[in-house]
């Protein structure tokens, strides 16, 4: 659990450094400079001084490594473990969300040396948790590259399985039952096809689970120090999504008997509510209530994803999820699928929910990506049929009430969700529920006899396998050389939709970070401060490459920014991005700014969704006479 304390401390200190340098206005390079090193020498002082040593002799640690994953199980998770490192290695991030929004804001948030509400069209960049980008920032800040951003999931996912096990054992789950799913879980589609990438779901499931061992731990040894990173684990948990605050739900059974263990200290007892608040989304519930109007951002709901109505929202995620759950490896037959998930929408009762939850989408995708992907069929099969053996061979006996009671719990947390949250991502979004809803069946009696026969190891091996086509040929983070064969194919069979889609599919995935360059325009490149005018869903981050060498504002809504039109040296916008912002397009536009249009054309960023035309223009004058 060392690496797990480790992991916690080092962000929590993040989280306090990113506050504190907004505060003195040095959220730039040379603040986290002069910061990071005084950051894991803090890490290591504290472990040190709470007695938790952080050497081992590498033979016997060898060894043990070595043993471990000789197994099979083990090793599959291994497996999966370095192709998603290769991948994060090889690819560049291009998560859409991280690219329209969690990555733009931190480079807004440098350009001024420290948070601010930046109050632009995308008002997920004010109102969305912000665990994840206070983490990415001094990368980007000091390495001024993207390309390491993957290596803070690799770790989180690396831990996964370790914490795993403390947490279920901890429950009272039976040892090799718990041995067992720790290798299982993380093959769960929603985390490995996020551990190479930058996405912030799974990342959120470590601690998740940290919160629970460290808890346990905690209240088995009378630790306050673990206490204190228990809950400070739960903190960041709520820090890295807002909607991951119904799980303190289920943290509270566990979290309340270290009450009196951090009330004997009360040095901690401070310590632990400070990080608390720090660490957590509170900050930007707070902010949010101040500049928004709402706790949780976007009062009007634009974006569509508060459900009014708890019996739709419940049934809209069931039906969402149960989609995820069933997801196989490979559809090359998608289109078939989906006509049929078509006409079953045409039922009165979807029409009902879907006027309630109007972001409920029942699609199937080709193979699993991170954008979409629940659990998966392999996990979510195996689990179905354990529960099932263990019911009709066992009963409904239980082997630990501890882990049912806390198992109830996440379930009624997951139900809490459902009833506030619309959106079409459900899968995902869950990422950090999904060990918590398999706890009680877990806790049942029986399942130790189940793990020891044939069909469940020959399931298990099946069941972690499904994920390994995705990590070699998800569009994402291609393993092998994907545009190569289907160049090929292409030549026999140009005519194909098939083909023709997954080649446009992997072209869009692999050009979505630096999609801009095709403009090859001599003033982007030169340009030192670029007005933005996309739609409120569009991506700006190429413009900001090289990084920190480039000013980006954003244009808004209220054409304030003619008055100070002089500082642009160009502006890049879209067709959609207009009418959205001014309702009115770019020859107009244009027009009113004194400017040329220098470049447009339709530039794909996403495979679901018509190609928009972009535009170039410029150069920009100074037009204070101007009326817009």
């Amino acid at each position: 659990m060392n690496f797990c304390r480790i992991w916690i401390i080092f962000t929590a200190f993040l989280n306090l450094d990113f506050w504190f340098l907004s505060f003195i206005h040095e959220l730039n390079e040379t603040g986290y400079a002069a910061s990071i090193f005084l950051i894991l020498g803090l890490t290591y002082l504290l472990l040190r001084a709470n007695g938790k040593k952080l050497q081992w002799k590498l033979p016997k640690y060898y060894l043990k490594l070595k043993n471990r994953f000789s197994r099979v199980i083990p090793f599959i998770y291994v497996l999966a473990l370095g192709l998603s490192l290769f991948g994060g290695i090889i690819h560049s991030p291009n998560n859409y969300d991280a690219l329209c929004y969690r990555l733009p804001r931190i480079l807004y948030w440098c350009q001024f040396s420290g948070w601010h509400w930046i109050g632009g069209i995308n008002e997920r960049m004010d109102y969305s948790a912000i665990g994840y980008e206070v983490i990415a920032a001094p990368i980007l800040s000091l390495f001024r590259s993207d390309r390491p951003l993957f290596l803070i999931n690799i770790i989180a996912y690396s831990l996964l399985p370790g914490i795993i096990y403390s947490a279920f054992s901890g429950l009272g789950i039976p040892k090799k039952v718990s041995w067992n799913w720790m290798w299982i879980i993380p093959l769960g589609y929603c985390y490995a096809t996020q551990a190479g990438g930058v996405g912030n779901d799974m990342f959120a499931a470590t601690y998740f689970l940290a919160a629970v061992a460290l808890g346990i731990q905690a209240i088995k040894e009378r630790s306050a120090f673990d206490a204190l990173l228990s809950i400070t684990s739960a903190a960041l948990l709520t820090g890295a999504k807002s909607s991951n605050l119904p799980l303190l739900l289920p943290l509270g059974y566990i979290l309340w008997k270290l009450a009196l263990t951090l009330l004997r200290k009360p040095v901690f007892l401070l310590c632990t509510l400070s990080l608390f608040a720090i660490c957590s989304t509170a900050p930007i519930m707070v902010a949010n209530k101040y500049y928004d109007g709402s706790w949780f951002g976007d009062l009007s709901n634009a974006a569509q994803m508060k459900v009014e109505n708890p019996v739709y929202g419940i049934a809209g995620n069931i039906l969402q999820l149960t989609i995820a759950s069933l997801e196989p490896p490979l559809l090359p037959v998608k289109g078939k699928i989906d006509a049929l998930l078509e006409k079953s929408n045409q039922v009165l009762l979807f029409d009902k929910i879907k006027r309630v939850f109007p972001r409920l989408e029942l699609k199937l995708k080709e193979m699993p990506g991170e954008e979409f992907a629940g659990l998966g069929l392999g996990v979510s099969s195996l689990t179905l049929a354990s529960v099932i053996i263990v019911l009709i061979s066992y009963g409904d006996s239980i082997a630990s009430s501890r882990a049912i009671i806390f198992g109830l719990l996440c379930w009624i947390a997951t139900i809490v969700f459902m009833t506030r949250i619309g959106s079409e991502c459900t899968g995902r979004l869950l990422a950090a529920y999904y060990p918590g809803l398999i706890i009680p069946f877990l806790a049942l009696k029986g399942q130790e006899d189940v793990i020891r026969q044939s069909w469940w190891r020959i399931g298990v091996v099946a069941a972690q396998l499904c994920i390994i086509p995705s990590l070699l040929l998800g569009p994402s983070r291609p393993i092998i050389p994907v545009s190569g064969l289907i160049h090929n194919i292409q030549k026999k069979i140009p005519e194909s939709p098939f083909v023709k889609r997954v080649s446009s599919v992997y072209s869009i995935y692999s050009n979505r970070g630096d999609f801009l360059s095709v403009m090859d325009n001599q003033v982007l490149v030169i340009a030192r401060c670029i007005g933005f005018g996309g739609s409120s869903n569009q991506i700006q981050y190429p413009l900001w490459k090289p990084f920190f060498k480039k000013k980006v504002l954003d244009l808004g809504c209220d054409k304030s920014f003619v008055n100070h039109i002089g500082a642009f040296d160009c502006f890049v916008v879209t067709k959609s991005g207009l009418d959205e912002r001014f309702h009115t397009n770019a020859d107009e536009f244009s027009q009113r700014l004194h400017s040329q249009i220098l470049w447009r054309g339709a530039i794909p960023t996403l495979a679901s969704t018509p190609d928009d035309i972009w535009y170039l223009l410029g150069p920009a004058r100074a037009l204070n006479e101007s009326k817009y």
